[in-house]
């Protein structure tokens, strides 16, 4: 039987927490900047996102926060870490969860509006 202590649930929460309230503040922000913020409703600025990118971000953001999660449960189960070490690796394991989970998100931004934002500055600063 795997024994957790609380420590690792209230670790496990954290991490958990500031993923997806990171996934849900990117979101947000790629909705509100991109095409909405170029006269788009914000229906139309969902639909514009598409599904393809959703889809392999939330797959990306699920994977990243069961890793770190478990990283958390499994790896301090054996050992006592000393007490002062605690709130540095929940912080630590927060920042790399924001980090895993915004560095794609990115990219793959990048990648499925970089063709939207190129007509929107060709039309915008055209000759």
């Amino acid at each position: 039987m795997l024994m957790v202590k609380s420590e690792n649930w209230l670790q496990a929460g954290l991490v958990t927490g500031v993923g997806l309230v990171t996934f849900a503040v990117q979101a947000l922000a790629a909705i509100l900047a991109g095409p909405a913020a170029s006269g788009l409703t914000f229906h139309e600025a969902v639909a514009e996102l598409g599904f393809r990118p959703v889809w392999v971000l939330m797959g990306w953001s699920a994977y990243c926060v069961l890793v770190t999660a478990s990283i958390l449960f499994l790896g301090p189960r054996n050992s006592d870490p000393p007490r002062e070490g605690r709130v540095l690796r929940m912080v630590t394991a927060s920042l790399w969860t924001c980090g895993a989970v915004g560095g794609p998100w990115f990219m793959v931004m990048n990648a499925a509006w970089g063709p939207l934002w190129e007509d929107i500055l060709v039309r915008r600063f055209a000759v």
